[in-house]
């Protein structure tokens, strides 16, 4: 329950923060830290989801980029 909490709270967290004029990369980072600390997550494996889901995003990024421009 009180990871449910969590993810509520980054949501909301990510969108005052975004619409305060900060960065997304930056504010997503830090709602991770927060999802990671209210689901007692290890340090390494919160960084290691945060980074793989960003990676995914960019590939996809770059595929739909690269199938544009040929």
């Amino acid at each position: 329950m009180i990871g449910l909490i969590g993810i509520v709270f980054a949501l909301v967290l990510f969108l005052v923060l975004v619409y305060k004029g900060w960065s997304s990369y930056w504010v997503s980072a830090l709602c991770a830290v927060v999802i990671g600390v209210f689901n007692l997550m290890k340090p390494a494996d919160v960084a290691s989801a945060y980074v793989s889901g960003l990676v995914e995003m960019i590939e996809s990024i770059f595929l739909w980029c690269s199938l544009a421009l040929s």
